[in-house]
């Protein structure tokens, strides 16, 4: 969904069948929640009847949505409604948990916080704590008999199971556990997106701030009224990006969310272990970069 990320290989890529993002704030439809018939949802059973069950292998999406959107976290009803979807006309249902697995916004997936089980699950980046490049796939046991059944072989590469970064992950997941890190992910986030609203919503640049854990975007507008959003020739996030690092703040940029019309964001994703001092530099410096920025707008 990233278009900046896409456009060099645009031709290059197949054409699939893809569906819009839950995403309120901008919502595809136009409409607005709960009085919205969950078009989010029901538009991938209408790509399904549209292409054809057969056709279809599976659905694969960020149980929030993140780079792509600046962290967009769904409808409750929509992951249970895709699950059901899904099931019903025998297609995999994919969780891509890069960004959102291994505690980052709460739960140990995204995907628990509404208690759905997908087929597969692609995870990385938390697994190791950042101090090894490691990604998994978990796989339901009755996929991998099929492919057995099926006497199809298994890819494996180099790098497959590699024996430093086992051992990383292995300990990083024994003191995520052992610290009970997840669960501070979900009360300390709670805190640090309490006080993100609280302090920066009045901000004039800022129209949305959502997110859960320590998983939070702060969508920058031109006009909180109307939502309009810079244009992406002003490289919005960039400059406030690099006024917060002069200020010693490094965030997670993101933009492209408003399609053709630009879109800016700020991901503030910050370590599990952060405190009460560090949530208010955070907020601090994030305030005083965008007042940095905004008259120069």
């Amino acid at each position: 969904g990233g278009s900046g990320r896409r456009a060099d290989y645009e031709h290059i890529l197949l054409d699939w069948p893809k569906i819009d993002p839950t995403y309120c704030y901008r919502c595809p439809w136009g409409k607005t929640y709960p009085s919205c018939d969950l078009d989010c949802a029901t538009a991938l059973e209408k790509e399904i009847l549209k292409n054809g069950a057969d056709s279809i292998a599976a659905f694969i999406a960020e149980p929030m949505m993140g780079s792509s959107g600046g962290v967009v976290p769904p409808v409750k009803e929509y992951w249970p409604k895709i699950r059901e979807i899904c099931r019903r006309y025998d297609v995999l249902l994919i969780a891509d948990e890069v960004m959102t697995g291994f505690g980052r916004t709460g739960r140990r997936f995204g995907v628990d916080h509404w208690e759905v089980v997908p087929d597969i699950l692609v995870g990385g980046k938390g697994l190791t704590g950042g101090y090894m490049p490691m990604g998994m796939i978990a796989v339901k046991e009755s996929l991998v008999e099929e492919v057995e059944r099926a006497k199809a072989e298994f890819m494996f590469y180099t790098y497959s199971s590699h024996p430093v970064a086992c051992a990383v992950a292995d300990e990083v997941l024994a003191i995520m556990e052992r610290e009970r890190l997840v669960e501070r992910s979900a009360e300390v986030g709670a805190r640090l997106g309490s006080s993100l609203k609280e302090e920066l919503s009045g901000h004039p640049m800022v129209g949305d701030i959502r997110g859960t854990g320590m998983f939070w975007g702060i969508e920058l507008v031109q006009d909180k009224a109307t939502r309009r959003p810079y244009s992406p020739e002003k490289k919005v996030t960039n400059r406030v990006l690099g006024a917060a690092v002069r200020k010693g703040l490094f965030f997670y940029p993101a933009t492209g969310m408003a399609g053709k019309a630009g879109g800016d964001a700020m991901m503030i994703t910050p370590p599990f272990i952060i405190g009460d001092a560090e949530i208010e530099f955070i907020i601090r410096t994030a305030r005083a970069a965008l007042d940095e920025i905004q008259p120069n707008l």
